[in-house]
């Protein structure tokens, strides 16, 4: 897993402290499915940098807001960085906090601006700051959440990773807003890097209602705890059954143990998450079970990043399996693709880079389906789409330059595109350990929607390619000062 970019200020308009000014009131702003976090009716997006030295901290973090512009674009208005020593933050920039680690964007208090929920996964056991969205941007109203705060249950304890992994969803029906964090390393009892997942219910008043804990000595999840584990590291909010239209939660845990075979991998769906039940119903997927893929193989990381795509024809559900050997290719990896079908997910079909019309060859070491991201359908037309990060692709003799591979989901065919730094559409050129693909994310409204890509590690700093759906891509570069800008990414169109 690697990446990089180009770091410069490249004259780019940057206000550490500054918040845009208010535009309209928040329910001027843009429908909840364009992350608008004030609400002035363009697509913002946000980028983490985890790493980032903040004064004498190294290794604090800083998160990048990146407010949509007048002209339609996404990210190219002003900016605005937020760190823990941002005063409306209320946290304290510390050594190896990694603010900005994981984010993700929702109306969480429904009031038609954007939240932004953010993880420190090294601060202490870690902890999650809600930032609330308002006419005057992000920041000005902050929840922090951690296994210290009144109703959460867990015991904070260093290394626990509280945050390593977040999903979140608007309020919904009978369902409050809600965050679920992954914990991967908490110890269940005396079962050490077990993982646990926390459920966090939000309401309208910004309030912290109450929370879940799920792990696998939960009543209805399937399995035991077993060392190293790391359940919650890979989670989704959906909904994908459930007897009442509720949220669910996908669990994928893909360093799970199935019998002797180690880290196999397997995926859990929770049905209606905000249930209060003393059993929630729960199913599990392996690579034994019934119309899934392949075979339980050690390695196979089965539940890597799972990834979900609404579509007027329905729910998809896309599932990692990076270190799958496919073709005689160790760590070729694919993609075990489900649908939503009424009262359940069903196993519906496989993508991988040996299907006839894919734009590249299964190789050693791609790990494809190691970095998912689902786009609805772009707002120009077209497919709903999985996107693939390869991270890990070589491009001839420029090992790990990377590659990023989309496919339709709801088209007769797969419809494969294959971008890489040396399409044309793209700009900057690819080197070797480049690792373009780290990081995906999306944006956008009716002006534009991109595909944002990632690439932390370019020259030691980081840079986001911008690339619209149509159309020649652009960079998004750091100021000066930036460790691993790209490294996470949140928006969503």
């Amino acid at each position: 897993m690697k990446v990089t970019a180009l770091a410069l200020l490249m004259g780019s308009l940057f206000l550490p402290a500054q918040i845009p000014a208010a535009v309209q009131a928040c329910e001027g702003g843009l429908d909840g499915m364009v992350s608008d976090f004030n609400a002035d009716g363009h697509a913002d997006a946000a980028v983490g940098d985890p790493f980032r030295r903040v004064g004498d901290a190294a290794g604090a973090g800083a998160v990048t807001i990146m407010y949509g512009s007048t002209d339609g674009r996404v990210g190219e208005g002003e900016r605005v960085r937020l760190t823990q020593d941002t005063p409306s933050i209320r946290g304290e920039a510390e050594r190896g906090d990694q603010f900005g680690f994981d984010m993700e964007a929702a109306d969480l208090d429904g009031d038609g601006c954007t939240d932004l929920a953010v993880s420190a996964p090294g601060d202490g056991a870690g902890q999650i700051a809600v930032l609330y969205g308002s006419p005057k941007g992000l920041g000005q109203e902050t929840l922090w959440i951690g296994q210290g705060t009144s109703r959460v249950p867990g015991t904070p304890e260093a290394g626990d990773q509280f945050g390593h992994r977040l999903s979140a969803a608007p309020a919904k029906g009978a369902d409050d807003a809600v965050v679920v964090v992954g914990v991967p390393h908490e110890d269940i009892r005396t079962v050490r890097d077990a993982g646990a997942v926390v459920s966090v219910r939000l309401t309208r008043e910004r309030e912290l209602a109450s929370a879940r804990w799920f792990d696998q000595s939960t009543p209805g999840v399937s399995g035991v705890p077993e060392p190293g584990d790391l359940f919650g590291s890979d989670i989704e909010v959906l909904q994908a059954s459930g007897s009442s239209g509720r949220w669910d939660l996908v669990v994928g845990t893909p360093y799970e143990d199935i019998g002797a075979v180690r880290n196999a991998g397997s995926m859990t769906l929770v049905e209606d998450l905000a249930e209060a039940v003393a059993e929630h119903r729960a199913v599990t997927w392996t690579q034994d079970s019934a119309g899934v893929s392949g075979d339980v193989e050690a390695g196979d990381l089965f539940g890597t990043d799972p990834e979900h795509v609404v579509t007027p024809e329905g729910l998809y559900l896309a599932i990692g399996v990076p270190g799958e050997d496919l073709r005689g290719a160790s760590n070729g990896g694919m993609v075990q693709v489900f649908r939503g079908a009424g009262e359940g997910l069903r196993p519906q079909r496989v993508l991988h880079q040996d299907l006839a019309g894919a734009s590249d060859a299964i190789e050693n070491n791609d790990f494809f389906g190691n970095v998912l991201e689902g786009v609805e359908r772009p707002v120009a037309g077209g497919h709903a789409r999985l996107v693939v990060g390869l991270p890990s692709e070589d491009l001839g003799t420029r090992v790990d330059a990377g590659a990023v591979q989309s496919f339709s989901l709801d088209a007769p065919g797969i419809e494969d595109r294959w971008l890489s730094q040396d399409a044309p559409q793209v700009p900057a050129g690819a080197d070797s350990r480049d690792g373009f693909g780290f990081a995906l994310g999306s944006a956008g409204a009716q002006g534009e929607h991109v595909l944002l890509v990632g690439v932390p590690w370019e020259d030691d700093q980081g840079v986001v390619h911008v690339l619209p759906f149509g159309g020649s891509g652009r960079l998004w570069y750091p100021e000066v000062g930036a460790n691993r800008f790209g490294f996470s990414l949140a928006g969503h169109r």
